[in-house]
């Protein structure tokens, strides 16, 4: 009690120290290897988490010390041991957020997005409002380019985050891809006035100027971009810069 105690303060060291005391009288007590590991986690000693963790786990099955130690393989980067834990979490719970949460950053990482898509889909059958995965589903449709039914989530978290600089850029990026220039244009401007200092946003909107042909304007663009630290090895940077160079 004394150890949950201390890890309920996030005195996670001295949480260690009493779960020892325990494994010294009983080196396989469960809850203690459990509580130890997911101290361990909590002070980011991952590696040695998935040890307490796994010896927890042979001792008392447990779903809970399964999603935790699928945590620490992905953050030390064990993206198959983390799936082949998530995968058993998710077949007994299909509503574990967290678990698909995992699982989902895992499938960014690895950039398996059509089962990225199927994870983002069955959380949003547990929480439909989470806005941060309706955005995340926006972009993966965008990168599997089901370009049109990107644009329709984007304009729907729109309406109720009409300040987030980050969704007029994506469906900016989105309505240049389908060549849609003054819909491109008119987000974009808007994600600049929200943060003028968005060097990302001053890139597409030189890409953009390009297109319509308003060179001058869209080399000047290009320069604010660099000057706001805009990311020169980019490929869409360096593609824009030999354009403008040549006009020189």
């Amino acid at each position: 009690h004394k150890g949950i105690g201390a890890g309920n303060k996030k005195n996670y060291r001295e949480a260690i120290e009493y779960f020892d005391k325990i494994l010294e009288l009983n080196p396989n007590e469960p809850q203690a290897l459990y509580y130890k590991g997911n101290s361990l986690q909590n002070i980011k000693q991952f590696n040695e988490a998935i040890k307490y963790y796994t010896l927890s786990f042979n001792q008392r099955t447990n779903v809970k010390t399964l999603e935790n130690r699928a945590y620490c393989y992905f953050k030390t980067k064990q993206n198959t041991l983390a799936l082949k834990d998530l995968s058993k979490v998710i077949q007994s719970d299909k509503t574990n957020t967290k678990a698909l949460n995992i699982r989902i950053s895992i499938y960014k990482q690895i950039k398996k997005y059509d089962l990225m898509l199927k994870d983002l889909n069955q959380y949003l059958k547990i929480k439909p409002n989470d806005f941060k995965i309706k955005a995340n589903k926006a972009i993966v449709l965008s990168l599997l380019n089901r370009d049109s039914e990107a644009i329709i989530i984007y304009k729907e978290l729109l309406k109720t985050n009409h300040k987030e600089k980050k969704l007029y850029y994506g469906i900016s990026n989105l309505f240049f891809k389908k060549n849609l220039l003054i819909k491109a244009l008119e987000n974009i401007n808007k994600a600049i006035l929200i943060d003028t200092k968005y060097a990302r946003a001053y890139l597409l909107k030189s890409k953009i100027l390009i297109n319509q042909g308003n060179t001058k304007k869209a080399c000047q663009i290009l320069k604010k971009a660099k000057e706001l630290g805009i990311n020169t090895n980019n490929k869409d940077y360096k593609e824009a810069y030999n354009y403008c160079k040549k006009l020189k």
